[in-house]
C-alpha cells in the first residue's frame, strides 16, 4: 500500500526499484525483494523537494549508473541513487538540477552516447527546456506555446520531439546531438 496520492511512478529496468512521489512532496523508493511474490521494503525517502511531484523517471543510462529524474516543484532533479543507498534523505543536494519559471510537469532523455544525454522538461511556464546532463552551461528555452506545456516525449532514435498542451496542441520537433531544434 502506498500512504499519499501518487501522481507517478516508476520502475527500473531490472524490476528491483519502484520510485514513486506526489502530493506530499516526496519521493519513495522501494526495493522488490521477491520478484516472484512482489514483495517490497521501503528502501529510501527523499524529502527535499519544496513541492508536489509530477514525475520520476530511472535513468537506464549503465549498469554502474543509478539516476533518478524527478520533477515538479519548478525544477528538474537528477538524483544520483548510489550516493544515498541504504539512508532516509531529507536533505539531499541533488546531482544535477534545473529551475524553470512554474512547475516543471514531465521530463524525459536520450542518450546519444556515454558523454552525451539529452535531458529535456515541460513546464506551465509554456517553455520546453533542453539540455545536456554533463553540459553545465547550455540550458536552451523554448517558448513556443500559448498555454501549459504537460508532456514531453523523445522518440527511440532520439531525432524527435515532442510536447503536449493544455492549447489543445501537440508539436514535433526535429532535434539533433547539437540540441538544435528544427
Amino acid at each position: 500500500t502506498v500512504p499519499t496520492w501518487s501522481m507517478t511512478l516508476d520502475m527500473n529496468k531490472d524490476n528491483t526499484l519502484i520510485a514513486f512521489g506526489g502530493l506530499d512532496n516526496k519521493v519513495t523508493l522501494h526495493m522488490i525483494l521477491d520478484k516472484t511474490n512482489a514483495k517490497e521494503e521501503e528502501w529510501i525517502n527523499i524529502s527535499y523537494f519544496e513541492g508536489y511531484i509530477a514525475k520520476v523517471k530511472f535513468m537506464d543510462i549503465s549498469e554502474d549508473t543509478n539516476y533518478l529524474m524527478v520533477c515538479g516543484d519548478c525544477q528538474c532533479h537528477i538524483i544520483d541513487l548510489n550516493e544515498y543507498k541504504d539512508e532516509n534523505i531529507k536533505n539531499i543536494e541533488p546531482y544535477k538540477q534545473w529551475k524553470a519559471n512554474a512547475d516543471v510537469m514531465d521530463c524525459a532523455y536520450y542518450i546519444y552516447s556515454k558523454d552525451r544525454i539529452l535531458i529535456v522538461f515541460v513546464s506551465v511556464d509554456k517553455c520546453l527546456y533542453i539540455t545536456d546532463l554533463y553540459d553545465n552551461l547550455t540550458l536552451i528555452k523554448v517558448k513556443d506555446a500559448e498555454s501549459d506545456l504537460n508532456c514531453v516525449d523523445i522518440s527511440n532514435n532520439g531525432q524527435l520531439l515532442v510536447i503536449g498542451s493544455d492549447d489543445f496542441c501537440v508539436r514535433i520537433y526535429r532535434i539533433n546531438q547539437k540540441m538544435t531544434l528544427n
